[in-house]
């Protein structure tokens, strides 16, 4: 089924709400861990890239990009999980404050 005009919209919306969260996120890594992620799984439209090929790029083993991407997604994790919180916390004190 093709989406509704409404629900493209708002699944865009979602969309570049997340990227705006992710990128967020990305920016409590140090600065080249988040640039392996972001070459890794293509963000800022660029394509994807293999391991092999960032650590080409780098001048360093696949084996130690792997590390960086796989330490950098776990801290990710975090980061949105706290975000998620902080988020879900805002709301339930807004609807409390609705109904006092």
């Amino acid at each position: 089924d093709t989406p509704s005009p409404s629900d493209a919209v708002e699944n865009s919306d979602t969309k570049d709400r997340e990227i705006a969260d992710l990128e967020v996120a990305l920016q409590a890594l140090p600065p080249a861990h988040a640039e392996v992620i972001r070459m890794h799984f293509g963000l800022g439209g660029a394509k994807p890239k293999s391991l092999p090929e960032i650590a080409l790029l780098r001048g360093v083993s696949w084996q130690r990009i792997q590390k960086i991407v796989k330490s950098g997604m776990a801290h990710l994790r975090t980061v949105l999980d706290r975000q998620a919180a902080a988020a879900a916390e805002a709301c339930e004190l807004a609807r409390k404050q609705r109904s006092s």
